[in-house]
């Protein structure tokens, strides 16, 4: 029988480096962006900074691992310490990419409710819901006079979609369309010959639809939807609002109502 011979092998301790400090740069990219804000490209500077900090330091500190390998005659080696960096970067390099798009998305969503409670809980909420109020009790007095005219049919239409809206605490309420359709309700009410009472109803109608709104239209809220409007305009928050499907919030100002006196 004849004797196989094979290429003569001896063994060797090879450096490897440890792969935690990738694995701990993938995770720390991913609870950053589960808690801080990633919506515009300063927002990334201190993540990178701490970042390349945290990896610099591990990779200092802890210290490479040695692994007994098969050095083969032909001088090829596998050495499983460089695979598994190989991996662990590839991991971060993913980490990465689902970090900048989950928190940019996360952080613009948490940016825009931000501005919609102040709406809900302040002013504007509250002189919303009175100016759709309002409208109803305008309706009653006009289904006396004008039942059948236009702008009172246009006044009911713009109230539903608003009292929808409201209901479900949506800032676009509709209710700069409302004030207007009322408004014209008034105009066409003052024209009529009403009674004492009515015109009274009237009268005060306007005066509350115009004073709600001046209170709407000065509440803080206005200006924190202005810079949330143009913070979208802004890259990449511009991106991660039409991945999200965030629109701009509207704005209230005296320049959207008729304001005139009839």
């Amino acid at each position: 029988m004849k004797n196989q011979t094979t290429a003569p092998k001896d063994y060797d301790r090879i450096e490897a480096p440890s792969s935690v400090p990738y694995f701990a740069l993938g995770i720390f990219c991913l609870v950053y962006s589960m808690i801080f804000p990633l919506y515009l490209w300063w927002h990334y500077l201190i993540p990178a900074a701490i970042g390349g900090a945290l990896f610099w330091l591990l990779r200092r500190f802890i210290r490479p691992r040695y692994v007994t390998v098969e050095a083969v005659f032909e001088g090829k080696r596998t050495v499983s310490g460089k695979r598994a960096i190989k991996y662990a970067a590839v991991f971060v390099c993913i980490m990465i990419v689902f970090s900048i798009i989950y928190g940019g998305i996360r952080s613009i969503n948490t940016y825009r409710d931000t501005v919609v409670k102040a709406y809900r809980e302040g002013l504007a909420g509250k002189s919303a819901v009175s100016i759709a109020e309002t409208g109803e009790n305008l309706i009653t007095v006009a289904n006396r006079y004008i039942p059948d005219d236009e702008s009172v049919k246009q006044l009911k239409k713009t109230l539903e979609v608003s009292k929808s809206n409201i209901s479900a605490s949506a800032v676009d309420n509709n209710i700069s369309a409302v004030l207007n359709s009322a408004l014209s309700v008034c105009d066409k009410l003052s024209e009529r010959i009403l009674t004492e009472d009515d015109s009274a109803y009237v009268v005060k109608f306007r005066a509350q639809f115009k004073s709600d709104y001046k209170v709407l239209c000065g509440d803080e809220y206005n200006s924190k939807a202005l810079e949330y409007n143009k913070t979208l305009k802004i890259y990449p928050a511009k991106l991660f609002a039409d991945m999200a499907g965030a629109r701009e919030l509207p704005l209230f100002s005296d320049n959207t109502i008729k304001t005139e006196e009839k």
